[in-house]
This record gives C-alpha cells, structure tokens and sequence, in this order.
C-alpha cells in the first residue's frame, strides 16, 4: 500500500481541512435550526390555504414554534458571526505583522535603519500587543484557538477511517498504542517528525 510518512501526512491534512471546514462553515446546530425553519415554512404555506379549524390550530402551532426557533437562529447566528469575525480579525492581523517583519527584514538587509527602526519599534511592538490580546481573548471564550489542529482532530480522523471508537479501547490497546513511538522508530528510519506526530496523536 503507501508507507507510513504518506499517511501520517494525509492524516493531518484531513484533520487541518476538518477544523477549517469547522470554522468557515454554520454549525451543526444551526444548520439543522435552518433547516427545521424552512420546513415549517413550507408547512404553513401549505396549510394556510384550508380554513377548516384544524388547520387553524397547526397554523398556530407552526407559527409559535417558527417564532421560537427564529429566535434562537438569529442568537446562535450572531455568535456565529461573531466568532467568525473575531478569526478573520486574528488572521487580518497575524498576516500584517508577517508582511511588516518580511519589510523589516528587507529594510534591515539594505541598511534603511531608519525605517526597520520605524517598523521594529513603533508598528510591530502595538500590532504584537494586539494579537496576544486577540488570541487570549480567543482561547477564554473557545477553551483554545479554533484553527488549531488538536489531538482530539486527529483522534476523530483515525476513528473515522479504522472505524475503532477511541473512547472504548481496551486497556491492552491503550498500553500497545503507548508504545507506538518507539515502535515505529525501530522500524522508520529518519522519520522522526512524521513518526512522533502520529504517535502523540
């Protein structure tokens, strides 16, 4: 088949494309909250066209549910927005500093020192403020960064494609997976990192 490096790497590619998947797409939740809203809708629009009592009930009863679950969309959908927000403000911010360390980098190298002192003192140290503010105000409000691939990702990839439920191994299979380290390094020669990736998860 493939050799262990190919699939330790396809293995966190499919982890990385599952968590930005999580990030830039709606929530299970809210989708399913979508979904649900239109059906009932379509039901009404359906049952407002009989004008026996029965169907003046259901319409009520559409209507009180629709009211309910409109609220609750438009609440899981701020926080939604906002969190989306506050990331794309994060990667908006991460990406200036990089651009202004690469010119930092260029000023420094053709000895413009009054403009890498500009940037190295005065642009970068406010910007480097921001983001550690930004990104400690991310971890308390998510429990960690929502474009971090966590070792929970990579558990749910290899239960996805073994069809092994992580959370129900047995002891022996635990203690075995323990050992896999050092087990694939007797075996792998000069994949340290690629090995030690698929072992920590």
């Amino acid at each position: 088949d493939r050799f262990l490096p190919d699939k330790a790497i396809d293995l966190m590619d499919e982890a990385s494309a599952k968590v930005k998947m999580e990030v830039t797409s709606k929530p299970a939740e809210l989708e399913k909250t979508d979904r649900r809203i239109l059906q009932l809708e379509m039901e009404r629009v359906s049952v407002g066209n009989d004008s026996d009592s029965l169907s003046m009930q259901r319409l009520e009863a559409i209507d009180k549910e629709l009211a309910g679950l409109k609220a609750e969309q438009a609440i899981a959908d701020a926080e939604w927005r906002k969190g989306r927000e506050a990331l794309t403000a994060l990667q908006d911010l991460r990406q200036k500093i990089e651009d202004l360390e690469i010119e930092l980098a260029e000023a420094e190298r053709s000895y413009n020192l009054d403009r890498a002192g500009q940037i190295k003192y005065g642009e970068l140290v406010p910007l480097k403020a921001k983001l550690e503010e930004l990104e400690k105000a991310s971890e308390d409000t998510e429990g960690g960064s929502a474009e971090e691939v966590t070792e929970l990702d990579i558990q749910e990839v290899v239960s996805a494609q073994t069809g092994i439920p992580l959370e129900r191994m047995s002891m022996g299979d635990r203690q075995r997976l323990m050992n896999l380290e050092s087990e694939l390094h007797n075996r792998l020669i000069g994949q340290d990192d690629a090995v030690r990736a698929v072992a920590e998860a």
